[in-house]
């Protein structure tokens, strides 16, 4: 026990999506949120300035037929049972079926079939290349939900990588390559959000993420190192339209970004 008559916490991601900020408040570790600032009151003094650019790819033929399918099978239990997903209750009282009923856990393997599909669609690299080319010059770092994803992009446009997998060793000296300039591009999955120290970027690509507040909170971070340099860092989000990813994106932007 600290002997202090006050205690002060700071952070930059106090919510969490399941809500257990709220226990903090609720055993009486600290007392209630006393003072906040927005990301956009600290631009252009303490953070650089920037802009967050939202776009949308459709999914080709053939990835619409199998996201709908899926999509279709997800949500025709979901509805059957009358899950209010709105809630983190609800969701997780839907997990809870899964495990006991067979006709669940097709649905939760169809919405996860359906999550990737649209996290992996054809098109968002066809966007990422344009970006790429767009900021040949600047110092971007492109981030995913997985593993999987941030290996083919690696792969595809020869940029190099950080995953948990990736040895300390190797991960300190890509750090360093991209903190030189000799590296201009960083492929990404979760473990750059928090907890490492990244050398400042002015472009940042979602290409896929979860609906946290938290996580979209540090990716934006990590581009808003104040800087010399004149243009405002940009974080773009791409997502495929008419997909759950819609409603991830809401999710994450609101409270983040000024008027989401």
């Amino acid at each position: 026990m600290t002997i202090a008559p006050y205690r002060l916490g700071l952070t930059a991601t106090y919510e969490r999506a399941d809500d257990a900020h709220e226990l903090l408040e609720d055993t009486g570790l600290i007392g209630p949120v006393v003072y906040e600032e927005e990301v956009d009151e600290l631009a252009g003094e303490y953070l650089s300035e920037y802009e967050t650019i939202h776009m949308q790819v459709e999914l080709t033929d053939d990835e619409r037929s199998q996201y709908d399918e899926e999509y279709g099978i997800y949500r025709e239990y979901v509805d059957t049972h009358d899950f209010d997903l709105w809630k983190a209750e609800g969701y997780q009282e839907f997990l809870a079926h899964t495990s006991y009923d067979s006709d669940g856990r097709r649905a939760l393997i169809a919405k996860q079939r359906a999550e990737e599909l649209a996290r992996t669609a054809v098109k968002k690299l066809d966007t990422l290349d344009t970006l790429l080319k767009r900021h040949h010059d600047d110092r971007t770092i492109i981030f995913t939900a997985n593993n999987d994803f941030a290996y083919e992009i690696s792969h595809e446009f020869i940029v190099p990588c950080i995953t948990h997998q990736t040895k300390t060793d190797e991960r300190t000296e890509i750090l360093e390559r991209f903190r030189t300039g000799e590296y201009s591009i960083l492929a990404t999955s979760q473990v750059l959000d928090e907890g490492i120290d990244v050398p400042a970027a002015n472009v940042g690509i979602i290409l896929s993420g979860s609906a946290s507040k938290r996580q979209y909170a540090q990716r934006l971070g990590r581009i808003l190192r104040p800087t010399d340099e004149r243009q405002p860092a940009r974080l773009y989000e791409i997502i495929a339209s008419d997909t759950m990813e819609n409603y991830v994106s809401q999710r994450r932007r609101e409270g983040v970004e000024a008027g989401a």
